[in-house]
């Protein structure tokens, strides 16, 4: 159940830019050429679409690492004194270390802290982040397009009624 509100608030939140046109300058620009408004729709879409995108990498990262803390600890694997509370302290540095692992090619381990390159390394086993982003993209999409669809609503050039 928790997971359906996360990926609520996902899409929620990436689906935000397409409120841009209620920021009054970019409105009036949008309002007062059909170029300017395809380009701040698009524009209002690929926020969208890069926001989505972080965000769920992140996420799936981080289920990866719990998945791995569980797992290490089902099979009394636990690394080297790791503790449940050094879990729960290091989680959020560990899966921002799996991120920036998969981004720099080379590096082993970027942070100090050898806990959080246990962890991280841990949870690599299972595969990579970055595997997934096909998918991923495919689904950051779907807010994308309700953040362009929505700008595109909100930035209708009003049409003046004769009587």
């Amino acid at each position: 159940m928790s997971m359906i509100f996360i990926f609520i608030g996902w899409f929620i939140i990436s689906a935000l830019w397409g409120f841009i046109p209620l920021i009054e300058p970019l409105r009036l620009s949008a309002i007062s050429s059909p170029t300017k408004r395809r380009i701040i729709t698009a524009g209002s879409a690929m926020l969208a679409f890069l926001t989505g995108l972080v965000m769920f990498v992140w996420m799936s990262c981080y289920a990866m690492l719990v998945i791995s803390a569980y797992d290490s600890h089902a099979d009394s694997q636990l690394l080297q004194g790791l503790s449940q509370t050094d879990v729960k302290t290091n989680i959020v540095p560990a899966v921002n270390e799996m991120i920036l692992r998969q981004l720099s090619l080379e590096a082993a381990c970027l942070s100090i802290d050898p806990t959080v390159c246990a962890m991280a390394s841990r949870a690599l086993q299972f595969g990579s982040p970055l595997g997934m982003l096909p998918i991923i993209s495919a689904a950051t999409l779907f807010p994308a397009l309700a953040a362009g669809f929505l700008c595109w609503k909100l930035t209708v050039a009003h049409q003046s009624t004769a009587d």
